[in-house]
């Protein structure tokens, strides 16, 4: 859950910054104008934050991340392992945590272990945006 903090109004695609409820942690979303108007989003209004798991990447090395439009830095606070994929939890600042299922290949190059520093990153259309009422 958040508060939406910034709407830049353009002509397609509104970018939208939400402060989640741990009041440290901001998330860029991007979706169209006409859902912008549907939702009522503006300022002040708050919102439910939608992310799926697959869309999270995870790195060790932060400028892996620098071209993704959200980077989250956190520890790996958590992993469970399958045979084709792994689920990797990232606690980020103000105790978010972020899913991340990533695939054998993601997994054996990102040699996951619980504590240690990564970046989860996603980008801003990977977002979905939803009002309460």
């Amino acid at each position: 859950f958040g508060t939406v903090t910034n709407c830049d109004r353009q002509s397609v695609q509104e970018h939208i910054t939400v402060l989640l409820a741990d009041g440290v942690t901001e998330l860029k979303a991007a979706i169209t104008t006409q859902s912008a108007e549907r939702l009522g989003l503006e300022n002040g209004r708050e919102v439910l934050v939608l992310l799926k798991a697959p869309w999270v990447q995870v790195t060790r090395d932060a400028t892996q991340a620098c071209e993704a439009d959200n980077q989250l830095r956190g520890v790996i606070s958590e992993i469970k392992h399958a045979v084709d994929q792994s689920e990797v939890v990232v606690t980020v600042a103000g105790g978010q945590r972020v899913c991340a299922t990533l695939t054998a290949q993601q997994t054996a190059a990102l040699s996951p272990e619980e504590g240690a520093e990564v970046t989860a990153f996603f980008n801003a259309d990977s977002l979905i945006i939803a009002t309460l009422c």
